[in-house]
């Protein structure tokens, strides 16, 4: 079993970014030509990056007040028998995004419902951790 987060990607944000970020922790990835699946490497919790047909609205249910729209989205597959490790190449992988990219903008949630996460401006805010909050 596992909990699924999910990053949604304000648009003009690029595979490139995202897959960059993702190399630099030593994350496993499949590419297919722009949309990509892999693992990080400490959890091995398994993530599907996919481009959105058209740009959409946030679909995070409390997404902080923004307004921006999303251009592309991580589902990350976190095993509940690893939550810690998950939560910490999660963190990890977050703050890669913003310290290679000021203008990067994204919301991390909990299956849609709940927000863990906002980066933006060159940093992330952590609302809620996956673990020991």
């Amino acid at each position: 079993m596992s909990v699924m987060m999910v990053l949604e990607f304000v648009e003009g944000t690029t595979c490139l970014e995202v897959e960059s970020a993702l190399r630099g922790m030593d994350a496993f990835i499949q590419n297919d030509g722009g949309d990509f699946s892999g693992n990080f490497k400490l959890s091995n919790a398994f993530f599907v990056y996919k481009i959105c047909r058209k740009i959409e609205d946030i679909a995070a249910e409390d997404a902080q007040g923004k307004t921006w729209r999303v251009g592309s989205r991580l589902v990350v597959h976190c095993p509940i028998s690893d939550l810690e490790r998950s939560s910490v190449d999660l963190e990890h992988f977050m703050m890669c995004l913003v310290g290679a990219d000021d203008d990067m903008k994204f919301i991390c949630s909990f299956q849609y419902e709940t927000t863990y996460a906002v980066g933006e401006s060159g940093r992330v805010d952590v609302i809620k951790r996956m673990v020991g909050n």
